[in-house]
């Protein structure tokens, strides 16, 4: 990015935008293969208690 011109507030702005594009593809890689585990893998499952009220995830 040394030969891109822009500013350091625009190039923060670049940096963060990135971080986050590059965290969701992340997630998104994570989501899969829980997916590809539990269901056609067959490896887990969720249990426990059902989930009462929003503070319960907490």
């Amino acid at each position: 990015m040394a030969h891109i011109a822009m500013t350091a507030g625009v190039r923060t702005l670049v940096i963060g935008f990135v971080t986050l594009i590059a965290h969701l593809v992340e997630v998104a890689m994570y989501a899969g293969a829980y997916a590809l585990g539990d269901g056609a893998l067959g490896l887990g499952r969720f249990g426990g208690l059902t989930i009462a009220e929003p503070l319960d995830y907490f």
